[in-house]
């Protein structure tokens, strides 16, 4: 590593392009950073897709709400957040007229800000449920996270499971 930092700059530039050029600096403690090339933290984190086929049961749902709370809880233990809620949204193919329509969502509060996979997929299950209605054939899935904090500003409770925390 030392004979990469001791290289002259003309050099790297030339045989690894600028962000080799990049690099070394970093490496010689030159901060290159800029500030506006950090993402800022996501206020809300969207996880949603639509089913290949309709799907009915509530098991089903249950799979495809529990896979985008994981996959949200991903993109939100990255950029070292936590959320305050959990919403889930269900809707049947609007498009396919001749059929019974349904939507809806819902919004389940957590006791304390969590990025725990655990505590997201209970809440995201209990919020299905609430919203959960048979009978109709469902296109579409989702889940979101807001209420968004850093991991910093979590407030710990006192009567708090200390595996979810």
């Amino acid at each position: 590593m030392l004979d990469f930092i001791e290289k002259d700059e003309a050099w790297v530039k030339k045989h690894l392009t600028s962000r080799g050029l990049l690099t070394q600096r970093e490496l010689k403690g030159i901060s290159c950073l800029d500030i506006e090339d950090t993402a800022p933290a996501r206020k809300t984190i969207i996880s949603s897709r639509s089913f290949g086929r309709p799907v009915r049961s509530l098991r089903e749902l249950k799979e495809s709400v529990a896979c985008h709370a994981e996959a949200a809880g991903r993109k939100l233990r990255s950029q070292g957040s936590l959320c305050s809620f959990v919403l889930v949204h269900i809707a049947t193919n609007r498009h396919k007229t001749e059929d019974p329509q349904y939507s809806n969502f819902t919004a389940t509060p957590l006791a304390v800000p969590s990025s725990y996979l655990p505590a997201l997929i209970k809440a995201a299950h209990g919020a299905l449920e609430k919203i959960y209605r048979g009978g109709f054939e469902y296109k579409k899935a989702g889940v979101i996270l807001s209420g968004i904090v850093g991991e910093a500003k979590k407030q710990y409770d006192l009567f708090e499971d200390a595996a979810l925390a």
